[in-house]
């Protein structure tokens, strides 16, 4: 029994608890806003990891816009599969994709992120994988850079782990589409 209630009614010592229950309920103001944590971000580097999550918050409201989802109509991968028959089969949205299905990994220990020539590796996935690497200092330095492009390289892996293939289409190709359609198409 609490002894000591605030004026607002909540018992001092369980102000946590009453916070934690408004939270898990949703009732704080902005809950509908989508997630504000993404757990899918595992990387030790809290700096590095700050950026990735700052830009897939941007890549998952950029998912909402209706140019940005035909990109998933418009791609295939190696069956003939449009990425978005992978995602129906799946049971999921383009967002809830992003949200649940795909973690972001510190990827320093590719050759893409360590070779001097690979300058321009930012990230990496294969074809279908959930696993997306990161060469952390390099999308961070971009991300606080140009957030757009930075969002652009987490929607291109997007489309990897939903199957798209590489060459054909060129990497180029493939982020020119995503610029095209879900960066410069939301500014219109």
């Amino acid at each position: 029994m609490c002894s000591a209630w605030s004026a607002a009614g909540v018992c001092r010592g369980c102000g946590g608890v009453a916070l934690a229950i408004a939270l898990a309920a949703g009732l704080l103001a902005g809950a509908d806003e989508g997630p504000r944590r993404w757990n899918g971000v595992r990387m030790a580097d809290e700096g590095s990891a700050e950026a990735v999550r700052r830009a897939v918050a941007a890549a998952y409201e950029r998912l909402r816009e209706p140019a940005c989802l035909a990109l998933l109509s418009r791609f295939r991968d190696n069956e003939g599969r449009t990425l978005q028959e992978n995602l129906d089969a799946a049971g999921e949205t383009a967002q809830g994709y992003l949200e649940r299905q795909v973690f972001f990994y510190e990827g320093y220990q590719l050759t893409t992120c360590r070779s001097r020539r690979a300058k321009k590796g930012l990230a990496v996935t294969k074809p279908g994988s959930h696993a997306i690497f990161v060469c952390s200092h390099r999308f961070k330095d971009l991300q606080e850079r140009n957030p757009s492009e930075a969002e652009a390289v987490v929607l291109h892996e997007l489309l990897h782990s939903l199957g798209l293939g590489e060459n054909p289409p060129a990497s180029r190709e493939i982020t020119e589409a995503v610029i095209r359609s879900c960066i410069q198409a939301a500014s219109r």
